[in-house]
């Protein structure tokens, strides 16, 4: 009779250990989903206040400073057809775009679309817990061109590290 109530207690821990592991992973899933569609965000308007700068300043305006965008940004590119457009977008993951719209100028991007997405799995998640989420960095230059369009040149910083 002892050894079907060990056995019991063996199986019930199991059991908890898996939930318990469970619970975590979806935990953490979401915190570094969070934090990444923060940085995500906070670095596109960034990035667009820098080019509504440029675009109040005068003919040959420009502005360069290097920015950050996490692996969960599926895409950043402008909208219409034209080269020049009113409307940049940045696309998170699955989601919807959300788009910025200029005011004042007329904005073009080079290259004219960025895809950053990488696969996401339990060790990037524990590697994000512990020394943050890694990040794809770029040197952004605006530069007004004539009186209502900038562009927006976008070069990926490759570390050294």
């Amino acid at each position: 009779m002892e050894s079907v109530e060990i056995w019991m207690w063996v199986i019930a821990g199991l059991l908890f250990t898996g939930i318990l592991l469970a619970g975590a992973y979806k935990f953490m899933s979401n915190y570094t989903r969070n934090a990444d569609v923060k940085t995500a965000q906070e670095s596109f308007a960034k990035m667009t206040t820098m080019a509504d700068r440029v675009c109040a300043g005068g003919i040959s305006a420009s502005e360069e400073r290097e920015i950050i965008f996490p692996y969960i940004v599926k895409n950043i590119s402008m909208s219409g057809t034209g080269e020049f457009s009113d409307e940049i977008c940045m696309t998170l993951g699955d989601e919807k775009p959300s788009c910025y719209i200029f005011d004042y100028c007329n904005a073009s991007l080079t290259p004219k679309s960025i895809d950053l997405t990488q696969k996401t799995d339990f060790f990037r998640m524990i590697q994000t817990a512990i020394s943050g989420a890694p990040v794809a960095s770029f040197r952004v230059k605006a530069k007004k061109v004539d009186y209502r369009n900038v562009t927006i040149s976008l070069q990926r910083i490759v570390s050294k590290d």
